[in-house]
């Protein structure tokens, strides 16, 4: 597994300190892995189900440093897409990040992951044109408040689950 990690950060050439997210189909299946607490798959499912946001979640031993290079793990539950119809099926959380090199615009559809990565991908599955054009937000709930780390799609003022 370690050995596809380093190549994804390599083709994207993505900073090492910078972890690779991972996706996962619902705070249910999250919990079954075993390896993280109720309390955060709770957490997930109240606060950030319904969020375009990655949760800093803290993070379990045992996981590649390429996934972690923190205490922490950065856990999303994607909108309605292929990412999520793929990561339901496979009934286990998979990794996820943007068709992009590092420090460049998401790529939105199959012409522009071409031009980033020309002939170096095994594979591209089209799902058609994205519409998100901006980053996913990325929300610490290891602490008692929610901490938002990074604004993206959402702004620090909407992502208060008291808001």
């Amino acid at each position: 597994m370690s050995r596809l990690l380093m190549r994804l950060y390599e083709l994207k050439r993505r900073p090492h300190e910078k972890t690779i997210p991972i996706i996962i189909g619902s705070g249910g299946t999250f919990i079954s892995t075993g390896k993280f607490n109720k309390r955060d798959g709770c957490r997930l499912d109240t606060e950030i189900l319904a969020w375009p946001a990655y949760a800093g979640l803290r993070c379990p031993s045992g996981l590649s440093s390429h996934i972690t290079c923190t205490d922490k793990i950065a856990v999303r539950i994607p909108g309605e897409s292929f990412a999520l119809d793929l990561v339901r099926a496979a009934g286990f959380p998979i990794t996820a990040t943007s068709a992009n090199i590092s420090g460049l615009p998401a790529a939105r559809d199959v012409s522009m992951i071409s031009e980033y990565f020309y002939d170096r991908l095994d594979l591209i599955i089209d799902g058609g044109t994205s519409r998100n054009t901006q980053p996913s937000t990325i929300v610490d709930v290891t602490r008692q408040t929610a901490v938002v780390l990074r604004e993206g799609a959402i702004s620090a003022r909407a992502s208060s689950p008291a808001s």
